[in-house]
Order: C-alpha cells, then sequence, then structure tokens
C-alpha cells in the first residue's frame, strides 16, 4: 500500500478525525483500490446554523450573542451599523463589536464616530470560520453619551458543531 508523507494531510486527518494518538494510530497509507468517497471537509461543507442579532439605543455595551457552552461556536460573518443625530454627544473615537478568543477580547469590526457629527456607517465582512470561546458574549462596544440619538445594529452569524473533546 503507498505510504502518506504529506504531514498536513495526516495533521488534518488527526484534527479532523480527533484522533487520540494515546489511543489510536494515524492512518498513512493508501489502499492499492480506489474507493470513492463523500468529502467530510467541515471547512467546505458547514453551512450557517445561526443568525443573532441586536439592535441598542441606550449606551452601553450590548451583547448580541452567547456562545454555547458545551459546542465549540464559529462566526462566519458581522454586518455592523450606526445611525446618530448630531446633537449626540458620544466621544470621537471607534463603535467597536468584540468577541473572546483564545481568552482574549479581539475586535471583529469597527466603525468610526464622530462627536456632535449626524453619522451613518455601516460594514458587512464576511471571514474565515473563527471559533469563539464557550460560554462568552460577541457584545458591541460600549459608547457613552448623555444626549441625542444613536442607534448601534449588529448581526453575527456562523455555526457550531458538536464537541467530542471535552
Amino acid at each position: 500500500m503507498p505510504t502518506i508523507y504529506n504531514s498536513d494531510l495526516i495533521n488534518q486527518l488527526r484534527d479532523g478525525a480527533k484522533i487520540q494518538q494515546n489511543k489510536d494510530n494515524i492512518p498513512n497509507q493508501i489502499t492499492d483500490k480506489v474507493i470513492p468517497t463523500m468529502e467530510v471537509n467541515p471547512n467546505l461543507l458547514r453551512k450557517t446554523t445561526f443568525v443573532a442579532n441586536k439592535t441598542a439605543t441606550t449606551t452601553g455595551a450590548q451583547t448580541i450573542l452567547t456562545s454555547a457552552v458545551d459546542k465549540d461556536t464559529y462566526l462566519t460573518g458581522i454586518l455592523f451599523s450606526y445611525a446618530k443625530d448630531a446633537t449626540c454627544d458620544a466621544a470621537i473615537g471607534n463603535l467597536i463589536c468584540t468577541a473572546v478568543v483564545g481568552n482574549q477580547v479581539i475586535n471583529i469590526s469597527m466603525l468610526a464616530v464622530l462627536s456632535l457629527t449626524a453619522q451613518y456607517d455601516s460594514v458587512y465582512c464576511s471571514f474565515p470560520p473563527l471559533l469563539i470561546d464557550k460560554n462568552t458574549g460577541v457584545q458591541i462596544g460600549a459608547n457613552s453619551y448623555t444626549v441625542g440619538n444613536m442607534s448601534r445594529t449588529a448581526v453575527v452569524f456562523g455555526y457550531t458543531v458538536d464537541n467530542n473533546r471535552a
């Protein structure tokens, strides 16, 4: 039987099949007969299984989505927008949408904000699956203002995968 020497392929097989090396050997040979198979690479076949959204018209952080405790949660995109009137005194800076990845809060989207200026802005972004930490929130950042009006909306989408590594 031919031997597989491609370490990336062997690693992908180990990781994708969740093979535990202390219990099982990783297959590294191909049989001499061609066998029809179905592609089971999760990076190619995953479909969006959730869409979560939040609109906030008050000051402070807002949670759009809380990731599952017992499954891996992947984000694959975001639509993020805001509108504010000229009397809104939100500080100059950025309106941020965050997620927790590897115990670190990261910005997944950011829009510039000017104080006392009527503004509208939006961004749509799709990206490779981003694994977020279990039982953590994806949030619209905390922009504070005392007068005027601001509306912030975020929509995140992605999928979950059963976690058999627990």
